[in-house]
């Protein structure tokens, strides 16, 4: 057997050992059930072919994986509202192929390792929400989504230079402060000041953007840069603005439906 998919079943109780067994399994997905108890080192020792493992959403799980150099090599991992934490699990440091990294409401409330700046080079989906992270941030990324964690200090320059395929940034309800990069997306309830950069216009890639855009920020000195700006943004869809101190006017040929709240 290479793919495994009990996910959404209802399954309950704990997961037997003999699944372990099974090692040519490449895909296994217990995600989204009321499952208990523990996944530890007899259900995943022989599993060297695995790729994807994905645990999400199983209220009562916790997790307990104490390899240093686990057999497998793993492409994805999901393991939102599971007890991954308090710490980041160090086995992430040997994963050389991994894409995606799903780890919200996982009990975490570490800083971010410096390590993890080396899964950058991989990973193009990363989902750390809803955690206690704390500490200053770590390049292929195109999803990145830190929010509701404690990160603290200025959103650092690199992210419009080096993450160049990023289209999806949330880094909402953190303790961010200082003025705004190149990247913007969700950067709501934080402690954020300055003007929205003109750099937001070379966005092209940039598709939508609703009710994730500085809510309830003091945003100054915008005046006609807005309307020159956003024109450029070709593949924009919504865009919410509201709840803000804007001022200038809404360009010409974003006029429509798809521009939303400009107050």
């Amino acid at each position: 057997m290479r793919q495994l998919d009990l996910s959404s079943n209802q399954l309950n109780g704990t997961v037997p050992e003999s699944l372990g067994q099974l090692i040519a399994l490449a895909g296994f997905d217990l995600s989204n059930n009321l499952l208990e108890g523990v996944v530890y080192v007899l259900h995943l020792e022989k599993l060297s072919e695995l790729e994807l493992l994905f645990l999400s959403l199983n209220s009562l799980f916790e997790y307990y994986i104490p390899f240093r150099i686990p057999p497998f090599q793993l492409k994805a991992i999901g393991m939102s509202s599971c007890g991954v934490g308090p710490q980041f699990p160090e086995w992430l440091q040997t994963q050389k192929h991994l894409t995606t990294l799903i780890m919200s409401n996982a009990s975490i409330s570490d800083s971010i390792p410096s390590w993890f700046q080396n899964l950058s080079s991989t990973l193009s989906y990363i989902d750390l929400s809803s955690n206690q992270i704390h500490g200053e941030y770590c390049t292929s990324l195109s999803i990145l989504d830190l929010s509701e964690n404690s990160l603290f200090g200025k959103i650092p320059t690199w992210i419009g230079g080096e993450l160049s395929s990023l289209k999806i940034l949330r880094l909402r309800s953190n303790m961010l402060n200082g003025s705004i990069p190149p990247d913007i997306i969700d950067l709501a309830r934080n402690n954020l000041s300055g003007i929205i950069p003109q750099c937001i216009g070379n966005f092209s890639g940039m598709l939508v953007v609703k009710q994730k855009f500085l809510r309830r920020r003091r945003i100054q000195g915008i005046h006609q840069q807005i309307e020159s700006e956003l024109t450029r943004l070709s593949g924009l869809i919504g865009l919410n603005l509201s709840e803000n101190h804007l001022k200038g006017t809404t360009p010409e040929d974003r006029t429509d439906e798809d521009i939303i709240g400009f107050t």
